[in-house]
């Protein structure tokens, strides 16, 4: 059962562990990737995921004729305020699929479909807030949304015809009139709760956040915790509590502004993922001692890198 179709174009090179992230495509058949991208590298590509060779600008090209007047889009950067319009821009691709999203590559799925039955898609226009995934219901209205009117200004216009990153994509205290104002004000019924495991950039070790009311907030870590994927039950997180071990199935992780070395084979039946690396495993935890005993960190420069990398923003 076709159930969404992801829009992902990137340009440059693609992340070191891009073959683990078509890995975890390919457990979600319902769903599909289009990777719209400049990239010449050999991968594995699953059946579910579709590879559209295309020059940043050629994109551009193709963006700007869908709009009567001049775009900005400098870098490819600048793409993340315009994922709204995907649906719009590519609307020749998704046409067999109920509902088309966008989402990022710094990502590992889980069992998509243990999360988004289509009972449970079809009740909503827009599912989630954030721009690492978000999901429309696939109808011409939906997909020109972006297009409307509200508080008495075109936000499209704005982002679009600005060099400056306006955050159009997602919900954010930098950006009151983002693709999700639009569609609440225009009456949508929108799905907002979170069901990422968003990594947060800091601390190094990995800590959930979380997004509400427009406010990212910090999730408690669990006792003896580790995030592992593999190829049939797909992403959990494993704790332990004073008498047993538990798991959470994970809908996926992202790994914003992770440098992640790959340890595992690419194709690896389970993956231990830790704050630097993706390390292979050959079982999964049946008891608290097993857990206690797994990898949880390696020496890692993450919380140097980026007091470095925003420093040197201050003088720029």
């Amino acid at each position: 059962m076709k159930k969404v179709a992801f829009i992902v174009p990137y340009f440059g090179k693609l992340p070191n562990y891009f073959q683990l992230f078509l890995n975890s495509c390919k457990l979600n058949k319902n769903f599909k990737w289009i990777i719209v991208t400049d990239d010449k590298t050999s991968y594995s590509w699953p059946q579910n995921v579709q590879k559209i060779d295309m020059s940043f600008e050629d994109l551009r090209q193709r963006i700007q004729s869908k709009f009567d007047f001049r775009i900005e889009l400098p870098t490819p950067y600048k793409l993340c305020d315009y994922k709204p319009t995907y649906g719009y821009i590519f609307e020749d691709l998704i046409q067999d699929y109920p509902f088309w999203g966008y989402c990022d590559i710094d990502t590992i799925m889980g069992k998509l479909d243990d999360f988004l039955s289509s009972d449970f898609l079809n009740q909503y226009d827009k599912l989630f807030e954030l721009g690492h995934m978000t999901i429309f219901k696939n109808t011409f209205e939906n997909n020109r949304m972006f297009m409307k009117k509200i508080d008495g200004s075109f936000p499209y216009k704005e982002a679009l015809t600005s060099e400056d990153i306006f955050v159009f994509d997602e919900v954010s205290q930098k950006n009151s009139l983002s693709i999700n104002d639009i569609f609440l004000q225009n009456g949508k019924k929108v799905f907002a709760a979170d069901w990422s495991y968003n990594v947060s950039v800091t601390p190094t070790a990995f800590t959930q956040v979380v997004l509400k009311n427009r406010k990212f907030e910090l999730q408690p870590r669990r006792k003896n915790q580790v995030i592992i994927w593999d190829n049939q039950d797909g992403l959990r997180l494993y704790y332990t509590d004073s008498k047993e071990i538990h798991y959470i199935d994970l809908m996926y992780i992202h790994l914003q502004q992770r440098k992640m070395k790959v340890s595992a084979n690419i194709d690896s039946r389970m993956i231990e993922i830790i704050p630097n690396e993706f390390v292979e495993i050959d079982s999964l935890p049946t008891t608290i001692a097993a857990l206690t005993q797994m990898k949880k960190k390696n020496i890692s420069f993450h919380r140097f890198r980026l007091m470095w990398k925003w420093k040197v923003k201050k003088f720029i």
